[in-house]
């Protein structure tokens, strides 16, 4: 992978990407953040805009697809996959035990599925599903504030994985980083998990509609994640 191009690592919430988030930050120094709501994300990442554009080696956050067309740079994405019903798991207790975004302490899953938190619904395929010249469409500053408001599209989710993308699946955690960090030439792979809950139950404790319904309200995420997961597969044929 060429050294010019702008690595963005497209950290989707829960999906182990605190954990790659350290093995990046040892492999570039000019960082751009996407993270800490509408004002930080914006005020961090305008500022690598323009004459700074091309120092920039690397742009991290919660933020989708498109961000590169803001930057008149070549780039590269990188991503996770996580199985839906363990990231809407992990997401709800995280929430919860870190007491954001819930109305109450403890509504429940289902009540947190049905009306509470767009990110529990097709997250994964929502931050996939922009279009490459966003940045003829809309200002950095409505892509931001407006950037989980969109209308997941699987078929064009996945084209842009093929076309843009490594992906990983966080299932496939350790060959994923084995696989990522090959194809991009890091050298610094050590790592230790972060951000991991263990009080939250396991997927198998949960009752069988409530496993039915995370799956209905993430349809799409569940065939963008056996897509990632094929795609991880075929490339270890080859490893």
């Amino acid at each position: 992978m060429a050294t010019s191009k702008v690595i963005i690592f497209m950290h989707i919430p829960k999906t182990a990407g605190t954990t790659l988030r350290g093995i990046i930050e040892q492999e570039y120094s000019e960082i751009a953040y996407g993270y800490g709501g509408f004002k930080e994300e914006y005020n961090n990442l305008s500022r690598y805009m323009g004459n700074r554009a091309s120092g920039l080696q690397c742009i991290i956050g919660h933020i989708p697809f498109g961000i590169h067309s803001y930057y008149n740079r070549p780039f590269h994405y990188i991503t996770f996959i996580r199985e839906p019903v363990d990231r809407v798991i992990s997401l709800y207790y995280y929430r919860l035990y870190n007491k954001k975004y819930l109305p109450v302490e403890d509504i429940g899953l289902e009540k947190f599925l049905n009306n509470y938190y767009t990110q529990a619904c097709n997250l994964q395929t929502k931050f996939l599903s922009r279009d490459v010249d966003l940045a003829d469409m809309v200002s950095l500053e409505n892509f931001i504030k407006y950037k989980n408001e969109v209308k997941p599209d699987l078929e064009k989710a996945i084209d842009n994985l093929e076309r843009y993308f490594t992906v990983g699946v966080t299932d496939y955690f350790n060959v994923s980083i084995l696989l990522m960090g090959r194809e991009l030439g890091w050298n610094k792979l050590d790592y230790q998990q972060k951000n991991v809950n263990p009080g939250r139950p396991r997927k198998e404790e949960l009752s069988t509609g409530l496993i039915e319904l995370i799956k209905e309200k993430n349809s799409l995420d569940m065939k963008l994640y056996s897509y990632a997961c094929n795609k991880i597969k075929s490339q270890l044929k080859d490893y």
